[in-house]
């Protein structure tokens, strides 16, 4: 019953580079033979990371089921309780604990940042996971699961899928100033500003301290929720959705409901089931909502990114409406949370 039950980790390991590679590749395989809800000891269990380490694991384990921090501290063997004396002596030494503000700046934001994508990508993880469980898909899949005709994918190990439409590729080398990223076939878009790329090729980018590269398939709806302190802080009934255009029909899902508790066994949820077309002057997303949850999303906040168009007009449920905003690298329309078909165009 452990796959289907069980939340798991990787095992005690070490603050280095190479025990951060090896997280990355053991959670993959986990989840693939059918473990998905794992973790590791973000940062290593044994040993001090450094500043840099400890940034880049948490940017790997955002988009781990299980998302923890966890090392020995300050206990001389690991396991006894920790002596007031030995952890002054070890506080001398520059030995400290791995909470993510422990080193200062620049490293307190660059791991707020990481957290912060945490927390907005929760409903992107939560659809994921109910995924699993409806049809036993893991949440994190290497590129040899995604592809195995490919026999390029079948050799990476750096990068992987997390859930249906989000490709990652984590920065796990010391120093690095450029990350090399291999993407399957189809096409894909930069998350970050919708930049567009064929797939089955490498792809190589600049990265700095708060780089993380992830590439979404072309006409992918993400969902995404505010930034929070912890999980149920607010009650969300704004939701926004990142829509990276793309010239074939794409479908997409997002699960909602309590978050705890067993209301969800007699249909107390919400399924949002999306699809998206497009032409070169045109982007349509249709939606279909079931299911019976009694605290429905009441505004979605549709972000576009990658459009070929500038966009001009835009219907909801077949009335006109006026708003569009510019944003950083696309475009803003709000619509109403039961909205039915939203059709944007252009020139």
């Amino acid at each position: 019953g452990g796959q289907r039950h069980a939340a798991v980790w990787t095992g005690d390991n070490v603050a280095s580079w190479a025990h951060l590679r090896l997280a990355n590749r053991q959670c993959q395989r986990l989840s693939i033979s059918g473990y998905s809800m794992v973790g590791t000891d973000i940062g290593g269990f044994v040993d001090q990371p450094s500043p840099e380490l400890l940034v880049r694991w948490l940017q790997l384990g955002i988009f781990h089921p299980i998302f923890r921090i966890h090392s020995m501290g300050n206990n001389i063997d690991g396991a006894a309780e920790a002596d007031a004396e030995a952890v002054k002596e070890a506080e001398k030494n520059n030995r400290l604990d791995q909470e993510p503000w422990v080193f200062g700046e620049p490293y307190t934001s660059q791991a707020r940042q990481a957290i912060e994508l945490r927390y907005q990508l929760l409903p992107y993880l939560y659809t994921a996971v109910w995924q699993h469980i409806q049809t036993g898909t893991p949440v994190l899949r290497s590129l040899a699961f995604v592809d195995q005709t490919d026999a390029v994918a079948q050799k990476r190990d750096n990068e992987f899928l997390f859930g249906d439409q989000l490709l990652v590729s984590p920065v796990t080398q010391q120093g690095a100033k450029q990350q090399r990223t291999y993407l399957p076939q189809g096409h894909w878009l930069r998350y970050r500003d919708g930049k567009a790329y064929q797939g089955q090729r490498f792809v190589r980018e600049q990265v700095d301290a708060n780089s993380i590269p992830i590439y979404v398939r072309a006409g992918a709806v993400i969902p995404h929720y505010p930034v929070q302190q912890h999980v149920h802080e607010q009650e969300i009934s704004e939701v926004s959705l990142r829509i990276y255009y793309g010239s074939q029909t794409q479908a997409g899902q997002y699960y909602r409901d309590a978050g705890e508790g067993y209301a969800y066994t007699e249909g107390a949820y919400h399924v949002h089931r999306f699809r998206t077309e497009a032409t070169p002057d045109k982007l349509i997303l249709t939606q279909e909502r079931s299911g019976n949850y009694d605290k429905p999303v009441e505004v979605f906040v549709v972000q576009l990114y990658g459009l070929p168009f500038c966009p001009e007009h835009l219907l909801v449920d077949g009335v006109a409406q006026q708003i569009i905003d510019e944003i950083a690298h696309g475009y803003e329309v709000v619509v109403p949370g039961d909205f039915k078909r939203v059709e944007i165009g252009g020139e």
